[in-house]
């Protein structure tokens, strides 16, 4: 299958860029000025009339020249027109050429002559009257836009006589907008409307005095917030940034700073990339809105030596008329931090600028930051060593009260007394004092079992847990009350000792009383898990047994009590949360229902076989994993 030549396919579609460019050109005048003339009426509450009737007439015709450009001279369409078959081709050069000006030709009069120069009849027609209407204080804004139409004009004139592609512009055909512009009306900056205030300095003398440090461009303290409709975009106001704006054409930079004056932050005109590069060497600056196409140095060469000088980090915004998209993916490539197509929405230019400067904020903020770590790891390393001696006195205190914690766990042969009731405990700390707490009191009516677990750890948790041990062997040594009173009892004196400790500890705590095959259980803690010896599993839940210790003066209306038959070779399971929540490298818990199922799975043997297995199921569960809670079990076989 023959093809068109690659090469003069990509030389057409290069020309096609190009003149869409400098199509583009007055056009970004005509529809910049116009629009920004409407918003400065609607600001200054000026009565809109025939003038503002006429600018929005051409503010529409020409965003419809704009659409109407880029759909007929879209690379695509181009192609797609062009390489229709139509017989057969040859790879001859000139033949292909004669393809792709065929092509010219019918874009010429399908495009051209039959809508873009009636077209830009029109734009003339219309700025002609504008001029006529305009008040005092806009006629700068409109000349410019009366050049500019006549511009565009001479361009599709131009255009329509060519005989070829490509074809000349110049120097018979329209020059540049900047070219029309006596030098004192290159910029300006506006105060509020209707007093407009121009200026005789040009460009290059604003840009001297600015990097003097001078005088600086602000925006007028009477200024209007532009009204926005129809957005979503953050009202929260950003602060004042000094902004640089590098572009050639005279009236695309006079529409960029303008329109950032209004949104509140201080700019800087330059007209090409050598004069930018001597404005960020001093470092003064927020933010660049760059253009590509400029003289001596263009926007690339720009892009190029900011990422690799010490100004890297500084956030730019390319805005070009070109509107390829491997312009827009080499400038990203390159570093820009966004790309904005002439003619800029100014919404989408407010919006693009305030995402960059929000990033740059955030990325002063991390180096002010790392500023102040800076700071305080010097601060950190000369307290080192006083913390070395603190902390070496702490770990005795800890180890003191770790040692009387395992002190008062009730001992193998204690619990090997207990009649039919086969119990074994095993419990495992954290790396610091465990807050979990269990005992066993054998009486001479039956055993009183308790388990409960402070919240946190440390040496706040680890004495409140020897207090609730005192308080409850205190209270079961002088045959205190029924359980409900006990637990109260408990309760005010828990709350009452972390009151004088200025802690906010508090703890679960459950009370069972086993007789005769009876287990009473009070008190709220974790679920009671019973293995009946058929294999059958049960779950208590205390939730509605109690309240936590320490938390309220009177808990006695959350109090109550279940009670509980357990017969011959059933198994009794008592934990903390310590080992459900155990993780595994996945971190998934360990579960209840693993645990239930591990005892079920021994119930037959012993309770201190049924406790080993059920620990070293865990153990090869968590695998290495760090331990974040204690880990208490008590294990409770009926046996006669």
């Amino acid at each position: 299958m023959n093809c068109l030549n690659p090469s003069i396919k990509s030389e057409y579609l290069a020309w096609m860029a190009h003149l869409r460019h400098e199509l583009y050109t007055p056009l970004n005048a005509i529809h910049g000025y116009s629009e920004l003339l409407l918003e400065e009426l609607e600001d200054a509450g000026l009565d809109k009339g025939e003038f503002a009737q006429s600018l929005t007439q051409l503010h529409q015709v020409g965003g419809h020249i704009f659409t109407l450009i880029s759909q007929s001279m879209n690379g695509d369409t181009l192609c797609a027109e062009a390489e229709q078959p139509s017989g057969t081709f040859s790879a001859q050069r000139e033949e292909n050429r004669a393809i792709w000006s065929t092509s010219w030709e019918s874009l010429k009069k399908r495009a051209f002559l039959n809508k873009l120069q009636p077209l830009s009849l029109e734009l003339e027609q219309i700025s002609i009257q504008l001029i006529t209407l305009t008040p005092h204080n806009f006629k700068r804004d409109i000349n410019k836009i009366e050049i500019a139409s006549n511009n565009f004009k001479l361009m599709i004139e131009a255009v329509l006589a060519s005989k070829q592609w490509p074809c000349e512009l110049g120097p018979k055909g329209p020059k540049q907008l900047n070219h029309y512009l006596p030098q004192s009306d290159a910029y300006y900056p506006p105060n509020a409307i209707p007093n407009l205030r121009s200026t005789e300095l040009s460009q290059a003398q604003l840009v001297s005095i600015a990097a003097d440090s001078k005088t600086k461009i602000q925006p007028s303290s009477s200024k209007r917030p532009r009204k926005v409709e129809s957005t979503s975009l953050p009202t929260t106001a950003l602060k004042t940034a000094n902004v640089l704006v590098v572009d050639d054409n005279s009236a695309n930079c006079d529409l960029l700073c303008r329109y950032i004056i209004r949104q509140g932050h201080q700019v800087t005109p330059v007209s090409n990339g050598l004069q930018a590069l001597a404005q960020i060497k001093t470092g003064r600056y927020d933010l660049i809105l760059l253009d590509i196409l400029m003289p001596e140095m263009n926007g690339y060469e720009v892009l190029e030596w900011i990422r690799q000088s010490e100004w890297r980090h500084l956030s730019v915004i390319m805005i070009s008329s070109l509107d390829e998209l491997d312009s827009i993916v080499k400038c990203i490539e390159m570093g820009a931090e966004d790309y904005l197509a002439k003619p800029f929405n100014p919404t989408l230019l407010q919006a693009r600028i305030d995402a960059c400067l929000e990033k740059k904020r955030m990325r002063d903020q991390e180096v002010q930051y790392l500023d102040q770590l800076a700071i305080a790891n010097e601060k950190i390393t000369k307290l080192n060593g006083q913390l070395k001696m603190e902390n070496g006195r702490l770990s005795s205190e800890l180890d003191v009260t770790r040692r009387i914690q395992q002190m008062m766990l009730p001992r193998p042969q204690e619990l090997a007394q207990i009649d039919d009731l086969d119990v074994v405990g095993f419990m495992q700390p954290t790396d610091e004092v465990g807050g979990d707490y269990y005992d066993v009191i054998r009486r001479e009516n039956g055993v009183i079992i308790g388990i409960g677990d402070v919240t946190g750890h440390g040496l706040e948790s680890g004495l409140l847990m020897l207090m609730i041990q005192t308080a409850v062997r205190t209270l079961v040594e002088q045959g205190c009350c029924n359980h409900l009173q006990f637990l109260d009892i408990i309760n005010r004196t828990i709350l009452s000792n972390a009151e004088r400790m200025e802690t906010n500890r508090n703890s679960t705590l459950s009370l069972i009383h086993y007789h005769a095959g009876i287990l009473q259980i009070s008190g709220q803690h974790e679920e009671v898990i019973i293995i009946r010896s058929s294999g059958e599993i049960e779950h208590i839940d205390t939730i509605n047994l109690g309240f936590p210790m320490g938390l309220d003066h009177d808990i006695s209306d959350f109090l109550g009590k279940t009670e509980v038959k357990i017969n011959l070779q059933d198994v009794v399971i008592l934990y903390t949360d310590g080992i459900t929540e155990a993780e595994n490298s996945k971190g998934q818990f360990y579960g209840i229902e693993r645990l239930s199922q591990v005892a079920a799975q021994n119930r037959h043997s012993s309770a201190a076989e049924i406790r080993d297995a059920v620990v070293s199921n865990l153990t090869h569960y968590i695998n290495e994993q760090k331990i974040f809670d204690d880990i208490t079990l008590l294990v409770m076989k009926r046996s006669s």
